[in-house]
Parts: C-alpha cells; structure tokens; sequence
C-alpha cells in the first residue's frame, strides 16, 4: 500500500515534464514559424490599366503595405476596399495571395459613359433677347483646358491627349477635377448622357453657366434642361415625348423640359 501511494505523485511529476515539454516545443514551433522568411511577402505584383493618372505602382505598393508582412495577416477584401477607397480612378482592387510569399494586385479601370471638354472660360450665349428663350446658342471659344473621361457613377478619373472621340462630350468650363466626385451639374450631365444616350444617341452635352444643360443629338436637334430640374422626372418625359414622335412619324427639333407642359418644336 505505501509503495503505491509513492509511485502516483512520480507519474504526476513525469506527466507534467512531459506536458511541459510539449508546449515548449509547440511553443518554439510558433515563434521560428511567424519568424520565418517563408510566409514573409518577398513579391508585390501589381497590374494597372494604361493611361491611369491618379496611381502608379510605386503609390499602390507603398499605400498597401504588404511587402515584409506575413501573408496571412493580410485581409483580401480589407485591402481591395482600402485601395478602392483611396485611389478614386479605379473601379475595383482584385488582391489575391500566392502562397508562400506573393501578393498580386489587379485594377479594373472604370467604364467610360462620356468625355468632359474642360474649357477655360463660359461660353457666349445668343438669342437670349429673341421671343423665345429656348432658341439660345452657345459659343465656346475659349481655351480647352482638358479631356477627361468619366463613368455612370459621374467619377472623373483619366485624362486623355484628344476630344476626338465616339463617347458623348459633356462641355463645361473651369479647371477639371479628377479621382472623384465631380462638382456643380456635372453629376446631372452625366446622368443625362448615362439615360438618354442609349434611345436617343447624343453627340454632346452642355452645361450653361446659368445651370441650364442643353443636349444636342447627332443631327443638330436640341434638348434642354432647367437649372435645379430632377433630371429623373425630366428624362421620363423626354422619353415619352419622343417615343409619341417616333410613333406619329415625327422628327423633333427642340424639346424644352424646363416648363411644366415640356415645349417641342418639330422639324
């Protein structure tokens, strides 16, 4: 009976050696592990569209900081939102890992619904003394100060060398902004060309100093919207307007929104 009693707090003592032991060695484990160079990103690959000014690949390494960390302390979709966030001109981060040591960055570009003409100073605007208002033209003579292209989402993003181009040109005047959110009635400008240009195909888009945007189509016919219009309101009715011409074989010349019984002048 005393033997036993002897030989129980030995198989404890040697139990709890050998518990020790393991979690020191599990413990070590863990330490040369997160210490090891084989998790550490050696390689930042990233891919970004030609032409894009608002990042480069020095700024997109540097702002996600990967490179020396752990690859899997980094959070893919964290990251993607955090560089979209950031870099205004891009309309989503793709981060994916290569195990054991690489990161890959991807950039989809924005889909282009228009091209703003940046011009220097506000157009001539004519025949605002006539009878009727609504015949008023414009005349931009001045410098351009830049080409950009924008999306639906109205984000001026990318600067481009000619006007010359297919997309709808939206006309205004002021220095351009680019990488976000624009100013003044360029976000309605946009919102005209992304919901008309598909039924009625437009070759431009003028934004008025006095906050009308005019639209003209290809064969010259004008569309006008008021300052502070809803341009939901305003394209529901155009698009009635013109399917009722469409119907009675009619070809307009002007549709002024800007009233409450919108005025069309046929051809």
């Amino acid at each position: 009976m005393v033997r036993r009693e002897l030989r129980r707090p030995q198989r404890k003592r040697r139990n709890f050696f050998a518990y020790f032991l393991l979690l020191t060695l599990i413990a070590v484990g863990l330490v040369s592990f997160f210490k090891s160079p084989l998790f550490t990103v050696s390689t930042l690959q990233i891919n970004l569209p030609d032409g894009i000014t608002c990042a480069s690949k020095e700024e997109v390494s540097d702002f996600s900081g990967v490179l020396g960390k752990k690859i899997f302390l980094i959070g893919t979709d964290s990251l993607s939102r955090k560089l979209t966030k950031k870099f205004g001109c891009i309309e989503n981060f793709i981060v994916k890992k290569g195990w054991p040591s690489k990161v890959t960055i991807e950039a989809a570009e924005r889909q282009a619904v228009g091209l703003i003409v940046f011009f220097k100073d506000n157009p001539t605007i004519s025949g605002e003394s006539s009878e009727s208002a609504r015949l008023a033209t414009s005349s931009w003579t001045s410098e351009i100060a830049g080409n950009f292209l924008v999306d639906k989402s109205a984000v001026v993003y990318r600067q481009v060398e000619s006007s010359g181009s297919a997309l709808p040109k939206i006309i205004t005047s002021g220095e351009p902004i680019t990488g976000g959110l624009p100013r003044g009635k360029i976000k309605d400008a946009v919102e005209i060309v992304a919901s008309v240009d598909k039924a009625i195909p437009l070759e431009q888009v003028e934004i008025w100093p006095d906050g009308r945007i005019v639209a003209y189509t290809y064969d010259k016919s004008q569309i006008v919207f008021g300052d502070d219009q809803d341009i939901n309101g305003a394209v529901r009715a155009l698009q009635l307007i013109v399917t009722r011409a469409t119907i009675e074989g009619k070809k307009f010349g002007k549709i002024d929104l800007r009233f409450e019984k919108p005025v069309v002048v046929y051809k």
